[in-house]
């Protein structure tokens, strides 16, 4: 399952709850056929910058999405340790599952649907 696969489907999973919005930040260059080449997201997206963001109750949680045995790229722990130093949820995930097991840890969902 590539990583865009594992993405949608915790966006799906994490859809189930009402009181949750989640975001996938796409910071990847964007093909621009009109001007023919690909587009940077700019400087204000900064490197490293996880793929979910979610809303909740509690603030802004970040979800780094990765297959299973892959690594967090240099930017993505740097970033990661920007959201420890201030306090922001930050979690590296492989599934839907786990995904959701953070976000209970955080208090952001129960055991139910809401």
């Amino acid at each position: 399952m590539s990583e865009i696969d594992i993405q949608r489907d915790i966006l799906m999973s994490i859809g189930m709850y009402p009181q949750l919005k989640a975001f996938r930040m796409n910071n990847a260059a964007i093909y621009d056929a009109k001007r023919g080449c690909y587009r940077s997201p700019g400087p204000w997206f900064p490197k490293g910058l996880p793929d979910i963001m979610i809303l909740s109750d509690i603030g802004i949680s970040w979800l780094e999405v990765k297959q299973p045995g892959k690594d967090q790229s240099d930017d993505q722990i740097d970033f990661q340790s920007t959201c420890d130093k201030y306090h922001i949820k930050y979690a590296v995930v492989t599934s839907p599952a786990e995904a959701r097991e953070f976000l209970r840890f955080w208090g952001v969902i129960g055991g139910e649907l809401i």
